[in-house]
């Protein structure tokens, strides 16, 4: 959970701990690609740039 508020703290871009989804998503993250084209660009464009 610490990773996904990083990432939306960081990047403005939004992802779900897996382990939601089960024991199977634990250690994953999970992000819903349902914007068009250039908005996901932009936010992986900010995700690339990050450095942790």
């Amino acid at each position: 959970m610490e990773a996904c508020q990083f990432f939306l703290d960081k990047a403005h871009v939004l992802m779900l701990p897996g382990s939601i989804f089960g024991d199977a998503g634990e250690g994953h993250m999970r992000i819903a690609c349902t914007q068009d084209v250039h908005k996901l660009g932009e936010a992986f464009d900010r995700l690339e740039k990050l450095t942790f």
